[in-house]
């Protein structure tokens, strides 16, 4: 018989009628969830869905609720793993364009991955303390070692909302900033960059995620800023930076700027989306059990 998943729901009334009551929830306890002895790893292939590997799994295509309470599906559509074709449209219904996607900064991370290179330990000495925390001592093969033999970058993913902020202030302007747009900053022909815009209104608009131009420059009769889907471009009155999370002036040698990555919102989601291809499958030895445990726990 088919173990469908709100079979396994009580019913209510609701307006004069009998329907399931879809407000009940249920979830693995932690140690069930955590207990890696109960599960399968499995990659999900493209264009795979989750009745698929039920039914190969647990021989019942009705049975995939397992594997979505096993990963912590909500979403089956997208939060399940999406092939390119399904992951293309998926952007593009979000972000209006793949183009759009690839263009907006969602974040900054520290970008020890893409630098396996290791620096001497004459080469850290001379770095400024700022460029130094980036780094960790190399003992060789013995961890009781004081010895340091050369230094390679820390890997953790530190992540920053943002690089820096600058405030831009203009003539009256009818027409408003789009929220999050990206925008062109012009002071002149040798000082022009781009920023997404986090606050607007008629006369102000704050940009962060800088690129190019992370400093303001001098204000003079042809500098302007241009919103790419707005399409408002309007006269620089005045320019300010607000914050500055990630100095772009040279200490030692080096900018602090080299350290970080933006991650772009199609680099975000093509992540994302990669995580959802590595599922857990629970071993079919326990279903029958989950299924009476299911049924009692929602008052079957």
């Amino acid at each position: 018989m088919p173990e469908r998943y709100f079979d396994k729901f009580p019913l209510t009334t609701y307006n004069g009628q009998t329907v399931v009551d879809i407000t009940r929830r249920t979830t693995f306890l932690n140690k069930v969830y955590n207990n890696p002895n109960l599960y399968y790893l499995y990659d999900v292939k493209p264009g795979e869905r989750a009745d698929n590997i039920s039914s190969r799994y647990f021989n019942d295509p009705y049975m995939s609720w397992i594997l979505y309470m096993s990963n912590g599906v909500i979403d089956p559509y997208y939060d399940w793993y999406m092939d390119s074709t399904s992951f293309s449209n998926f952007i593009t219904t979000k972000y209006g364009s793949i183009a759009r996607a690839m263009n907006k900064v969602k974040f900054y991370r520290n970008n020890w991955a893409d630098d396996t290179s290791a620096i001497s330990v004459d080469t850290y000495n001379s770095l400024a303390a700022a460029i130094q925390d980036y780094y960790i001592p190399d003992y060789g093969n013995d961890p009781s070692s004081s010895i340091v033999l050369r230094y390679y970058r820390k890997k953790i993913d530190w992540v920053l909302k943002t690089n820096a902020v600058a405030a831009f202030t203009f003539n009256t302007q009818t027409q408003s900033f789009v929220n999050d747009e990206v925008v062109n900053i012009h002071y002149d022909n040798n000082n022009t960059g781009k920023g997404q815009v986090c606050y607007s209104n008629s006369t102000y608009v704050a940009l962060q995620h800088l690129n190019g131009v992370t400093t303001t420059g001098t204000i003079t009769g042809s500098s302007y800023i241009y919103g790419t889907e707005s399409n408002v471009n309007t006269s620089i009155t005045s320019a300010s930076l607000v914050s500055n999370n990630i100095p772009v002036g040279i200490s030692s040698g080096i900018s602090e700027t080299l350290f970080w990555s933006p991650v772009t919102y199609y680099d975000y989601e093509t992540e994302m989306n990669e995580n959802n291809k590595a599922i857990r499958a629970l071993n079919p030895a326990y279903t029958a059990q989950l299924n009476t445990e299911m049924k009692n726990l929602l008052g079957q």
